[in-house]
């Protein structure tokens, strides 16, 4: 990921979802994607539900179980 923008830069956030969304496609969607703040996780979840034709699932919206099936 050295290629991409210092986070709060311009454009970091959609070079960073981009990325993630490739990661995640190239995966079968089997990802785990780290994040600092639960607003970003959101944000990000968010973002790629819309992107994706792959479940996205969130911590706090699902039960553990469902996690980590």
């Amino acid at each position: 990921a050295r290629h991409l923008n210092t986070p709060g830069r311009e454009g970091s956030r959609t070079d960073m979802l981009d990325e993630l969304a490739e990661l995640v496609e190239a995966a079968g969607g089997r990802t785990l994607g780290l994040f600092s703040s639960m607003r970003g996780a959101k944000a990000a979840a968010e973002e790629l539900r819309g992107r994706l034709d792959k479940p996205i699932l969130l911590q706090g919206e699902e039960t553990l179980g469902e996690l980590i099936k």
